[in-house]
């Protein structure tokens, strides 16, 4: 799957009644990354033995807040019957995060693009693509990594979504909006 880390909660209890805390602290990059490798190596050792953490372009993307990387990429092949079944995967991987103290949102698609795709822009907290184009249709066109140029292009031409995007003519579009663009496709679609 894809592991997108998010902003851990802790429950505290004043007056009889339960609150979430968020916790905040001054950002540290290199302590944002030395914990996101600690996370790998232990959802490597618990879920699957193949997980990378997700690379970066050098500069920004449309909807890139930073240039961090925050995301896990599992090669789930092989290991699915340990778990039961899909389902079972996100599970595990929810209590084992869990016992860290973080919280996440999964996302499980038939390659490493699609997967980041739903763990970033797919409104539900966990999803299982059974359908790898369909599933992928409602997301916001940000959801392929596109350079903001582009995306500042296709919003003036109204296509917020990848189903706008996917009913433009392919063949123009290498030549109007760059090949970055049709490569990303090609990427998310496999």
């Amino acid at each position: 799957p894809a592991i997108r880390a998010s902003i851990a909660t802790a429950d505290t209890t004043q007056s009889g009644s339960a609150e979430h805390l968020a916790l905040v602290a001054e950002h540290d990059p290199i302590a944002d990354s030395i914990a996101l490798q600690r996370v790998a190596g232990w959802i490597q050792k618990h879920i699957s033995p193949l997980v990378a953490i997700e690379t970066l372009d050098k500069r920004l993307w449309a909807g890139q807040a930073m240039l961090q990387p925050d995301t896990l990429l599992c090669d789930l092949s092989g290991v699915t019957h340990l778990f039961d079944d899909e389902s079972g995967i996100l599970s595990a991987t929810h209590r084992c995060l869990r016992s860290c103290g973080l919280n996440a949102k999964l996302a499980i698609a038939d390659n490493a693009a699609a997967a980041w795709a739903h763990a970033h822009y797919n409104p539900r907290a966990d999803f299982i693509s059974r359908s790898l184009a369909d599933d992928l249709q409602t997301l916001s066109v940000n959801a392929l990594r596109i350079e903001p140029e582009v995306k500042h292009t296709l919003d003036r031409l109204g296509i917020e979504t990848i189903d706008a995007l996917f009913r433009l003519p392919r063949s123009g579009l290498a030549r109007r909006l760059g090949p970055a663009l049709v490569n990303r496709i090609a990427e998310v679609l496999g």
